[in-house]
């Protein structure tokens, strides 16, 4: 079969034709809900678990406006519920000021709603887990509820072996495959590895060290989204030591915890969120690869060849490689 790329990214469903942005992802989902009623009965038995609804009766809204805003989407038998959908990328989660400017469309509604009908969902690649810790149950008296994109995808691919519908399952798998790229919004295809400084000092009490933790349990830990350390987990990391590049690993998975302590005796007791990684077989260098000129304790993004091939003689200069072939 051909291949299909806009402008140089894969291009694998016809939702892929509208970009790769929070827009595509919400645009994508809303379509498929309105193409599968298997779809969004699951999805609304999500939210609702006993309020009864009709799907013949539901109308969904993308980027509706009331003059404070555009919503992402709009989800609503009248009287009955009323749902309002706010995407993001990656890790990141809507904050309280961007939907409180929302909140009059629920507080204008004509009908008499019963409770906990009208309720605002969080949707990210962040999971339901890290998302309790960082939002608020309720905006203004409203319940606000997340929903992962994994789980969103576990949805739609439920839907899709429960329909008997040829047409659905069209659109569901179209929209299943679509959306499994926002699950970590590392963009699967990526060979950018994140190079860090790999510390011998011990990690805690004992002889345990940060090397160790890398060599002995093929593991690693970061906070999340502060002082530069990624908001969303890459799919390679790279650990240099002693002023050279030690070894690449590629993540195969990845968790939020809040303390590291409960994952590993050895790691050090710690407060707010922090990826956790299991990493996959050491790849080394082709020959040796030193630091070049960048800050001792830097971390910077680079191209999985330019570490791995041999073709260049520091990281510096496969940072600024993989720079340039980014501009």
């Amino acid at each position: 079969m051909s291949e299909l790329a806009l402008f140089n990214n894969e291009c694998k469903t016809v939702f892929g034709l509208n970009g790769f942005d929070e827009d595509s992802a919400t645009y994508a989902l809303g379509w498929t809900l309105n193409k599968s009623p298997t779809l969004l009965n699951l999805f609304l038995s999500n939210i609702f678990v006993s309020l009864p609804f009709d799907v013949e009766k539901v109308s969904i809204d993308l980027q509706k406006s009331d003059g404070k805003g555009f919503t992402d989407i709009e989800i609503k038998q009248q009287s009955v519920f009323h749902i309002i959908v706010e995407a993001k990328k990656g890790w990141v989660l809507p904050g309280n000021e961007q939907l409180e400017k929302y909140r009059s469309r629920f507080d204008a509604d004509d009908g008499n709603y019963v409770e906990a009908s009208r309720v605002f969902v969080s949707m990210s690649a962040a999971s339901e887990e890290y998302a309790s810790r960082r939002l608020d149950g309720d905006i203004g008296g409203y319940p606000l509820t997340h929903q992962s994109w994994k789980s969103v995808v576990g949805l739609i691919e439920k839907a899709g072996s429960t329909t008997k519908s040829v047409t659905e399952k069209l659109w569901l798998g179209e929209c299943q495959e679509h959306l499994k790229g926002y699950i970590s919004m590392t963009n699967p295809t990526s060979n950018l590895a994140y190079c860090v400084v790999l510390s011998k000092n011990c990690v805690g009490e004992g002889e345990y060290t940060w090397v160790d933790v890398v060599e002995k349990d093929l593991s690693y830990f970061h906070p999340v989204g502060i002082k530069g350390w990624p908001v969303n987990p890459p799919n390679y990391i790279a650990f240099r030591k002693d002023g050279a590049l030690m070894s690449v690993h590629r993540i195969n998975e990845y968790k939020v915890v809040s303390n590291v302590r409960e994952e590993n005796d050895n790691w050090p007791v710690t407060q707010g969120d922090h990826f956790v990684y299991k990493l996959g077989s050491p790849m080394k260098p082709e020959k040796t690869l030193k630091n070049g000129k960048i800050y001792a304790t830097g971390r910077v993004w680079c191209a999985l060849d330019t570490l791995l091939s041999g073709d260049y003689a520091t990281i510096a200069d496969a940072r600024d490689e993989t720079q340039r072939r980014m501009d």
